[in-house]
């Protein structure tokens, strides 16, 4: 019994590290924020491997096209209330490296530009 015991403790911890997590075709999580800041626009470069595309997420609105070799992406979100950059990545395995992105411009709710090198990051996450 005790053994038994042991086996699934084991196995349940290591599912919750992941070892044993989800794989394959999927989606990851993207948001665009700014501190102090509601953003209604943003244009990125997302790199990764095995990015499908994208889709909109919490009343975002995304367009995206692949760049060169299909590990680029140009990724433009808006969302006119403000309320928060949201998107998701489409990915051939889940498991894999999260992707990484760099803000080119970004526009609050007024239209105003702001500066991406000052306060704007992009994170993501499952």
């Amino acid at each position: 019994m005790r053994r038994a015991v042991a086996v699934l403790t084991t196995l349940w911890l290591l599912t919750g590290c992941g070892v044993f997590g989800p794989k394959g075709p999927g989606s990851v999580s993207g948001r665009v924020e700014a501190q102090g800041v509601d953003l209604s626009g943003a244009v990125l470069q997302v790199n990764g491997t095995g990015i499908r595309g994208f889709s909109a997420a919490g009343g975002s609105l995304v367009y995206s096209r692949v760049q060169g070799q299909g590990d680029s992406w140009r990724v433009v979100l808006v969302n006119p209330d403000g309320a928060g950059l949201d998107f998701k990545v489409e990915v051939e395995d889940v498991a894999s490296a999260s992707p990484s992105a760099i803000v080119f411009d970004a526009a609050d709710v007024s239209n105003q530009p702001v500066d991406p090198s000052a306060n704007v990051h992009v994170s993501f996450g499952q």
